[in-house]
C-alpha cells in the first residue's frame, strides 16, 4: 500500500479491507487477565494504531486537494462578500424599516376592525336580548364583518404580500426558565442534537460530580502512541 501504488480510492479501500482481516482475528483472541496480557495488548494496540494512522494518511492523500480547493474557494467567497456587504446593508435596513411600517399599519387597521366588529356584535347581542324579553325570535342575519385590506398589493414593479403570523420576544429569561413546557421542549432539542452530553462533559471536566439523572464515575483512559 505504498503511495506510488495508489490509483483510486476504491482500490485503496479494497487493500485496506484485506489488511483488516488478520487484525480482526487477532482482536478476538485477546483476553486481559494478567500484567503480561496487558503488555501483549499494548503491542497489539500499537499495530492497530499504526494501521489507523496509515489509513488516515491514505485518506488525506485523496482528500487534501479538495480541502485546499475548499479553503481557497472559501477565502475568495469571503473576500467577495466583504466587497458587496457594505452595499447591501443599507438596502437591507431600508427594507426592514419599510416592512415594519407596513406591518405596524396593518396591525393597527386590524385592531380598529376588531374594535368595530366587537361594537357591532354588542349591538346585536343587546338587540337579541331585548327581542327575547319581548318574546320575539333572534335575529338570524349574521353580524356584518368589516372588509380587510387585500394581503397582496400589485404594482408595475412587482407585488407585496402581507400575512398574519405569530412571533415572540423574550422578556424575562428567569421567568422563561420556569416554564415547564418550554424547558421540556428545550431539553428534547438538546438531546436530539447531543448538546446535553456536551454540557455534561464540560461540567464533569470542571469538577461537578453530582447531576440528577446522570451517573458520573471514574474510568481509565487508554492512549496508544506508535514508536518511531
Amino acid at each position: 500500500m505504498a503511495k506510488e501504488k495508489i490509483k483510486t480510492p476504491e482500490a485503496t479501500v479494497a487493500e485496506i479491507e484485506k489488511g483488516l482481516v488478520p487484525l480482526q482475528k487477532e482482536a478476538k483472541k485477546i483476553v486481559i487477565k494478567t500484567a503480561e496480557d496487558v503488555r501483549g495488548a499494548a503491542t497489539f494496540l500499537s499495530k492497530v494504531k499504526a494501521y489507523v494512522n496509515r489509513i488516515n494518511e491514505l485518506q488525506s492523500f485523496f482528500t487534501d486537494p479538495y480541502v485546499e480547493q475548499r479553503r481557497v474557494a472559501l477565502t475568495n467567497k469571503q473576500t467577495i462578500e466583504a466587497m458587496f456587504s457594505p452595499k447591501l446593508e443599507p438596502l437591507i435596513e431600508i427594507e426592514r424599516t419599510v416592512k415594519r411600517a407596513v406591518s405596524d399599519y396593518t396591525l393597527e387597521e386590524e385592531r380598529k376592525i376588531r374594535v368595530e366588529e366587537a361594537r357591532l356584535q354588542k349591538i346585536r347581542d343587546n338587540a337579541n336580548a331585548k327581542r327575547e324579553e319581548e318574546g320575539k325570535g333572534q335575529i338570524l342575519e349574521p353580524v356584518k364583518t368589516i372588509e380587510r385590506a387585500t394581503p397582496t398589493v400589485k404594482t408595475e414593479e412587482g407585488k407585496m404580500t402581507t400575512s398574519r403570523t405569530w412571533t415572540h420576544e423574550v422578556l424575562d429569561l428567569a421567568v422563561l426558565r420556569k416554564d415547564e413546557k418550554f424547558m421540556t421542549t428545550l431539553l428534547a432539542l438538546a438531546v436530539q442534537k447531543d448538546l446535553h452530553n456536551q454540557v455534561l462533559r464540560g461540567m464533569v471536566r470542571d469538577g461537578v460530580r453530582e447531576v440528577g439523572g446522570v451517573r458520573i464515575y471514574e474510568d481509565v483512559k487508554v492512549g496508544v502512541i506508535v514508536a518511531k
